[in-house]
């Protein structure tokens, strides 16, 4: 494994096309591999047989696109949860009437 550097555009276009719905690269993420939240700034890219993958950006975690979230959306009372949340009410309000 051979960890790369990418110019800004071009790894905010992997992340896009690896997770989705990064707007910029000092957007969070949540981990659900390590429990820890990371920007895409902090994302690791490496190249192996050719291709580019992507890596958790926190230290030593090996979580990929698959294990990341908004937010800890299991944790109601997590303060990363209730931080998304606050700064995106159209969320909580899909997610209370989900509940229903």
């Amino acid at each position: 494994m051979k960890y790369v550097e990418l110019p800004h555009n071009k790894k905010l276009n992997l992340l896009n096309d690896h997770d989705g719905g990064w707007a910029n690269l000092e957007q969070s993420k949540w981990c659900l591999h390590c429990n820890q939240s990371f920007t895409g700034l902090a994302v690791r890219v490496y190249e192996e047989n050719g291709r580019l993958w992507l890596e958790c950006g926190t230290p030593a975690c090996g979580g990929s696109p698959i294990d990341w979230a908004p937010y800890p959306w299991w944790d109601d009372k997590h303060p990363a949860t209730i931080e998304y949340f606050n700064t995106h009410p159209e969320e909580k309000r899909r997610q209370d009437e989900l509940a229903e």
